[in-house]
């Protein structure tokens, strides 16, 4: 009878110990996942609040041109400010806009210009923001990136307006800039030139204190022209135009 009872004990021992391994695995395997978890969540924090330090202050900072100058590069419109459209609302400016100046940022990284971008994410910024930020920045070129639309569902082509204020007395207009932007582009992609147009009565143009292009690089009322700028190869050549058109202005002034 002693044994009996000696072995129903230990294996009551035996199965509270198990018992207790299992609980203390899962509890300390449960605690890790925790840990895991809070540490992805903190580095997805820092990621974003990296991101949106960014958005403003993204600038390279080699200048491999020998070149002081500061270049602005403004992706027109973004967040709930999608810009025009196309006729079935399916295409945003906004989104057209931005990939082209990204593909513009990848070879102005290259060539080592220091530039700024008003937004690198799809996020809305006031023209007083724009503007704010362009003249705080001193920068002594702004190249801001738009799409067209128009009532003649024909009209096509790029179009570059411009500041006629002639008070500043710069070295550099901002008709001579948007007109050297123009031929760039169109040396590339072949579209139909519309010329230049005085922009005024926009804001970014009107209160940006240097010179200043702003950029239509074609009408999504237009068709054909919507399937070209939906074209990363052609968005990539509208970007290489700008580039080419910024750098020729800085080797040139």
């Amino acid at each position: 009878m002693e044994q009996k009872l000696i072995n129903r004990l230990l294996a009551y021992l035996g199965i509270i110990l198990c018992w207790v391994v299992f609980f203390s695995f899962f509890s300390t395997n449960r605690q890790n996942k925790c840990i895991v978890s809070n540490a992805a969540g903190y580095e997805m924090k820092l990621q974003s609040l990296y991101e949106e330090e960014q958005i403003l202050l993204e600038s390279n900072e080699r200048n491999i041109l020998g070149s002081n100058k500061i270049v602005v590069v403004d992706a027109g419109h973004g967040g709930m400010d999608s810009g025009t459209c196309s006729k079935d609302e399916k295409y945003l400016e906004k989104n057209i806009n931005l990939k082209i100046v990204g593909y513009m940022k990848e070879l102005l990284d290259e060539c080592g210009i220091k530039v700024y971008y008003t937004r690198l994410t799809d996020k809305k910024m006031e023209p007083e923001e724009r503007v704010e930020f362009i003249n705080n920045v001193k920068a002594d070129l702004v190249v801001s990136i738009h799409c067209n639309y128009g009532k003649n569902k024909d009209a096509n082509g790029v179009e570059v307006l411009y500041s006629s204020n002639e008070e500043r007395k710069q070295e550099l207009t901002s008709k001579e800039f948007s007109d050297i932007l123009k031929k760039e582009i169109l040396s590339i992609t072949h579209q139909n030139d519309r010329g230049l147009l005085a922009g005024d009565n926009i804001y970014i143009i009107s209160r940006s204190k240097v010179p200043i292009a702003l950029v239509e690089v074609g009408f999504m009322s237009n068709r054909e022209e919507l399937k070209f700028l939906l074209d990363e190869g052609n968005q990539q050549k509208i970007a290489m135009g700008l580039f080419n058109g910024i750098i020729r202005t800085l080797e040139e002034r």
